[in-house]
């Protein structure tokens, strides 16, 4: 896919993983590989051009470029996470930026990266039954260059204002739709994905996912 760039963010400081299983979130292995590696391996398949924000050498996978955060500006909170890699944001083709905790499916992969509008948000609007996830989620967001500039602004406000101490992701998805009188999810922005994919936040989310997942695959359903 001609000039179109993904990043992987995956410089969070994980305290809310508490280095479980030994190992940083994004390095845990889910199905025999490293997250990190099975997701940027699934985008590679639609381009050349995938990029890593990492903290350290570990987070190098094949295929890729690394980008090393050493010290994230405090003063811009949560929204740390997207601002981290603004630098990297296209200016002459489209931008998908994806957590790097994240199990995506191939289908959620192909969802992402088929889509050509000016933005969109991929997310799911609550729990889910099948996989057991228990909250809504933001996976990924793709822009093209039009928009990327307003997204920075956005981001940069909305920390100078005090409201990205948490949830970055969904603060600006809030701010980018602008009020709605029929809720949150009444707008062309965003594309539900609710399936296997999920965010491990937490050592139960992987848990109760993994849990989940054998069920699944002994039960056929």
């Amino acid at each position: 896919m001609a000039n179109t760039r993904v990043i992987v963010l995956a410089a969070g400081d994980g305290t809310r993983w508490g280095n479980y299983r030994g190992t940083p979130k994004h390095l845990v292995k889910v199905e025999g590989k490293t997250l990190l590696e099975r997701t940027c391996g699934q985008f590679l398949k639609y381009t050349n051009d995938v990029c890593v924000i990492g903290v350290d050498d570990r987070y190098k996978v094949e295929g890729t470029s690394l980008y090393i955060v050493k010290s994230p500006n405090t003063h811009w909170r949560d929204a740390a996470r997207f601002l981290s890699s603004q630098n990297l944001w296209l200016r002459d083709g489209r931008t998908v930026l994806v957590f790097g905790d994240v199990y995506f499916t191939s289908d959620a992969v192909k969802s992402i990266m088929k889509n050509n509008d000016d933005f969109k948000f991929f997310l799911r609007t609550g729990p889910s039954e099948l996989s057991g996830a228990r909250w809504k989620e933001i996976f990924a967001l793709s822009f093209t260059e039009r928009l990327a500039h307003k997204i920075q602004q956005n981001l940069l406000y909305l920390a100078s204002m005090g409201q990205v101490e948490t949830q970055a992701g969904w603060a600006l998805y809030s701010y980018m739709i602008g009020p709605t009188a029929s809720g949150l999810f009444s707008n062309p922005h965003f594309v539900e994905i609710d399936d296997w994919t999920e965010d491990f936040d937490f050592p139960e989310d992987l848990e109760i996912w993994e849990t989940n997942r054998r069920t699944n695959i002994v039960t056929g359903k």
